[in-house]
Parts: structure tokens; C-alpha cells; sequence
């Protein structure tokens, strides 16, 4: 699967510690992962690994072990670290500290690992302004339910502020209302949107 995905015409590709690998699995796939993103064959994409989120028991050691694992390697690159279920900027402003002590005591350059931010509930959409403007924040990605798929879309600026705008109306009823799934996503820097819905205000990419 890790061979195949080196030659995926993607921009980015990332390697998976959370909902793909078992509790009693975590260990090994940290170092499998480490030694994937040193291995030749890559096609040019950006490298990523999705760590296990906060809540979990398992998100300092992935961090630390798959980081310090890189920066040992002499052809590993390791662009970008994806978090998942981040409802809050604490939680990318505790990663993002992490990644600053690693990259301080690897010798590598500082921010240079970037943050992708999975926002899977309501209140971390009501928070993505702050989550996305942490500088290490590269994209800040609102999940859709778990089973949905998601549409590759570019937005005008009209329509990312009407996006926008109407996913965090929805988020404040899903905030009062209790937990429910969300089923848009909004992001980062370049103004590109992932969506479920409101395909109204947004056209698909080729």
C-alpha cells in the first residue's frame, strides 16, 4: 500500500497512525512509517503522517518517535503532520510547541514541518479562525461524516465568505443542539475548500 502511494498523482500524501493501525499496532507502524518516508520511488508529493489526537494515549510518542526517526535519516522528509479531531487552537498551538522542541533538538529548520488541522465536530469549526492562524497551520480541514466523501472545490472570494459564513451559523445550532456531524469543509491559506455541500457556492475541480 506505501509503494502504491508513492506514485499517486497527489499533492500530498499521508500515512495514516490513527484509525488504519490497532492499539496493540501503534508501535510498529511508527517505525514503518519512519522508515516510508526515507525510502526512494516518492513522486514529488508532500509527505505527511496522520498522528492520533489528543485524547488518545498515543500522540507525544507518534510525534516524537516518527520526528526523531526523520531527522535521522538522510533522505527522509517528513512535510507535514495532520491532527485529527481538533476542536480547539490549544490543540495546534501543544503540537505545534512539540514540533519546535524536535525541531530545536534535531537540528532542523524551525517550522519548517507543517500543520494540517482535521476539524470533526462543531465547536472546532466555531474555533477555525484561530486554528487556522497559527503560522504552522497549512490547512485547516472541516471532516465530513464519517462515511462521506468530500469534493475538491476552488472557491472566488465571495463564495469562501458565504461558505464560511453559513457553516458557522450551522455550527453555532449544532454547538447548542449537541454533537452532530458536519458535512463541509472549509481551509487554508491558498483558499482551497473541501465540501460535502453548498456545492451552490463553489465549483468542483476537474
Amino acid at each position: 500500500m506505501i509503494d502504491k502511494a508513492k506514485g499517486l498523482p497527489a499533492d500530498e500524501v499521508f500515512l495514516d497512525l490513527e484509525d488504519a493501525v490497532a492499539p496493540d499496532a501503534k508501535a510498529e507502524a511508527r517505525t514503518r512509517v519512519a522508515a516510508a518516508l526515507a525510502e526512494p520511488g516518492w513522486a514529488g508529493q508532500l509527505r505527511g503522517v496522520r498522528v492520533n489526537d489528543w485524547t488518545t494515549p498515543w500522540t507525544h510518542a507518534d510525534i516524537i518517535e516518527v520526528v526523531s526517526a526523520v531527522a535521522a535519516a538522510p533522505h527522509a522528509e517528513l512535510d507535514v503532520v495532520v491532527l485529527p479531531k481538533v476542536s480547539d487552537v490549544s490543540h495546534v498551538q501543544a503540537l505545534d510547541l512539540l514540533l519546535t522542541q524536535l525541531e530545536t533538538i534535531h537540528g532542523l529548520p524551525i517550522g519548517e514541518i507543517g500543520i494540517d488541522a482535521q476539524i470533526e465536530d462543531a465547536r472546532g469549526l466555531m474555533n477555525v479562525d484561530a486554528i487556522a492562524a497559527v503560522p504552522r497551520t497549512r490547512f485547516a480541514i472541516v471532516v465530513s461524516p464519517p462515511g462521506g466523501r468530500g469534493k475538491g472545490c476552488s472557491l472566488n472570494p465571495s463564495s469562501r465568505r458565504k461558505l464560511l459564513l453559513g457553516a458557522k451559523v450551522a455550527a453555532s445550532e449544532r454547538c447548542r443542539d449537541g454533537p452532530g456531524a458536519l458535512a463541509l469543509a472549509f481551509v487554508g491559506r491558498d483558499a482551497t475548500v473541501l465540501a460535502e455541500r453548498h456545492a451552490d457556492v463553489v465549483e468542483p475541480l476537474d
